[in-house]
């Protein structure tokens, strides 16, 4: 039994009994060893409590939540001040700041002191309040809900509102607190019918799915796989398109494989695991709605910063080991290796397969974007200078302390050549990429697979376009953060030769806070990947515009443009120059500003191009995600099943 002890992952007692029996023999092993009590399955009820009557009871409200961040207290605090006639009991139930006293707000329930469940049924509330925003509450607690047959509340959209959305047994309420109360007390003075209503949605909710998929899951997830496979991703703390694919990939393949999310930062490391939904919903999702689908597991306050020196990330070393064999991981995904270089070493070490994605040319020079001091393109060959020291590269990542990277250059190709050494697998997302990488490691020539990033949204239905008309501007729509490589400055040199006025610009996104976007066009302000195409609707462009001075690796905003039928209005250089020039549905423009301006005047005089131009885009073909994902797929059982 000791061997058998010794080579496995986890050892699991259905009672403490056993456990401790066991415990003292095998005692070295405690820490491979989890106790699962079989819960009983939860289920909708047969009937609905007789015991709750709105015409004689005042409602009570249960929060069953943990209720230990500022902004969730002040939300119910407020929520609660418009109650002056006392309209509403409120009770808690949950982990409770000691910062906040809710005693003046209602009954408050300690966890760990109670039976939770009976002290539920003692309270019958009316309603099950969810009222918290930092702190998410899980499908768990919906589902608890459910099977007592109690109708919930729930502010903000997350996983947990698009259950309700979907299946009913609940109300979604406004974000504001004054809203979200008059609400409730239109529910429970005037409209019991509704009230009603509600609660015998949760009669016809089917159980089974969210058993197998969901409940077992939050029951078992920390100590146990659902699947076989382990595969751990990789990245940096941040956001954009690189977590947009690494969510595509989690959400898609979810169902076959867990996923682990590493996020490393400066001086933090944080895991966190990906919780699978089936009827997971993106047609409203938000940068809010990533922290729903994960669970946070660990995380690491490293006495080391970060550096590009490899001898100083030792820690970060053990770190790497730590997660790969406690979370008995079998595949690393790195779609970023900012802040986690030692990982490929270790999990090479340790007998794992590594895949590697380029988003962006780090690998190439740590400014990743491949734009010299001067704003121009060096295709990872640093363009001469007389003054080594003091013309640095553009640079993204301000927190870092980078090292003079024309004197670092050679250094860290050497470095990233060993790197690529240990990576089984490398993806890029676009023929243009993988060729900027073979000019800089020829080693890599056959090494290096393209798949392109897979979109689809809401719906295809195309947008009408305007025509093009002499006595009207061309409207021009830029989308996206415009920082200097994305072309802030061409487009403020572009619009500097429009003296008449014939280029509109509009801007969703935001720019540097030395640019005042509104001087040179209308400014629609920060969007939400949802709200995309309704946005370009109400604009109606003639044209997007993407103005990035660096080399694109794949662009989504192009694939946005095209999927809603706009063509797009593009620098000649990286995946834009690529998938243009392969599928038309664009115009290319120079370098130069004065050229590119008077190249789009000249285009636009003639009603025939830009009408060939809009039908070229119809016929473009876009990769939807799943079938992006399922070439990742290929790729993961590829690897995993390779011995």
């Amino acid at each position: 039994m000791y061997d058998v002890f010794k080579n496995v992952s986890r050892i699991i007692f259905n009672t403490d009994e056993i456990h401790d029996k066991y415990m003292d023999i095998y005692g070295e092993f405690k820490d491979k060893t989890w106790i699962f009590k079989q819960e009983r399955l939860l289920q909708a009820p047969s009937e609905l409590r007789s015991d709750i009557n709105l015409k004689h009871d005042r409602p009570r409200i249960l929060i069953w939540d943990d209720i230990i961040e500022n902004k969730d207290y002040e939300f119910i605090r407020e929520l609660k001040s418009y109650d002056v006639d006392d309209t509403f009991d409120f009770y808690f139930i949950g982990k409770i700041s000691d910062e906040y006293n809710m005693e003046e707000l209602g009954f408050v329930y300690e966890t760990n002191k109670y039976d939770e469940i009976t002290l539920v049924e003692k309270i019958n509330p009316h309603f099950i309040g969810m009222y918290t925003k930092e702190v998410q509450p899980t499908l768990h607690s919906l589902y608890r809900a459910w099977d007592l047959g109690i109708p919930v509340f729930r502010i903000y959209n997350g996983r947990v509102a698009n259950k309700i959305k979907s299946k009913g047994g609940g109300l979604i309420l406004d974000e504001d607190p004054k809203v979200a109360y008059d609400r409730m007390q239109q529910i429970f003075m005037k409209n019991v019918g509704l009230y009603e209503l509600t609660r015998k949605e949760i009669l016809d909710i089917d159980f089974s799915p969210i058993n197998k998929d969901n409940i077992m899951w939050e029951v078992k997830s920390k100590y146990l796989t659902f699947y076989e496979n382990n595969i751990l991703m990789v990245i940096h703390k941040g956001s954009g398109g690189t977590y947009n694919t690494s969510f595509d990939i989690m959400q898609y393949a979810g169902s076959k494989y867990n996923f682990y999310f590493l996020i490393n930062d400066v001086n933090y490391v944080y895991l966190l695991k990906f919780n699978y939904d089936r009827d997971f919903n993106d047609y409203t999702f938000t940068r809010e709605d990533f922290k729903d689908y994960f669970e946070l597991l660990e995380t690491w306050h490293l006495s080391t910063s970060f550096s590009f020196t490899p001898e100083n990330l030792d820690e970060y070393e053990k770190l790497y080991e730590y997660v790969i064999k406690k979370y008995n991981i079998n595949l690393i995904h790195i779609q970023h290796l900012l802040f986690s270089h030692r990982i490929p070493q270790v999990a090479h070490n340790l007998g794992l397969k590594i895949i590697l994605s380029l988003h962006d040319f780090y690998y190439i020079c740590p400014a990743y974007n491949l734009v010299d001091n001067n704003l121009n393109f060096c295709g990872g060959k640093c363009t001469p200078t007389e003054n080594i020291c003091e013309d640095q590269c553009t640079i993204g990542k301000s927190e870092i302390e980078y090292p003079i990277l024309r004197i670092f250059n050679d250094s860290w190709k050497k470095q990233n050549r060993e790197i690529f050494k240990y990576c089984d697998h490398i993806i890029a997302p676009s023929k243009s990429t993988r060729d900027i990488y073979v000019d800089n490691y020829p080693e890599l020539e056959d090494r290096i697979d393209v798949i392109g990033h897979g979109y689809d949204y809401i719906t295809d239905e195309k947008i009408d376009l305007p025509e093009l008309c002499d006595d009207k501007p061309i409207r021009i729509l830029i989308p996206g953060h415009l920082s200097i490589v994305k072309g802030i400055n061409y487009i403020l040199k572009l619009k500097s030769y429009d003296k008449d006025n014939r280029l509109e610009l509009h801007f969703m996104g935001n720019a540097p806070e030395d640019i005042d976007l509104s001087e040179i066009g209308v400014v629609h302000g920060i969007y939400e990947r949802f709200e995309f195409r309704s946005l370009v609707e109400e604009i109606n462009p003639h044209f997007i515009g993407i103005f990035s001075i660096c080399p694109e690796t794949f662009c989504y905003t192009l694939s946005e443009s095209w999927y809603y039928g706009v063509p797009v209005i593009c620098m000649n250089i990286g995946a834009l120059k690529e998938r243009v020039g392969e599928n038309g549905g664009g115009l290319i423009i120079p370098e130069d500003p004065k050229e590119a301006y008077d190249t789009i005047l000249e285009f636009c005089q003639d009603n025939a191009k830009y009408n060939k131009l809009k039908g070229e885009v119809l016929d473009i073909d876009i990769k939807d995600r799943k079938t992006m994902v399922s070439e990742y797929i290929n790729i993961y059982d590829e690897q995993l099943n390779d011995e």
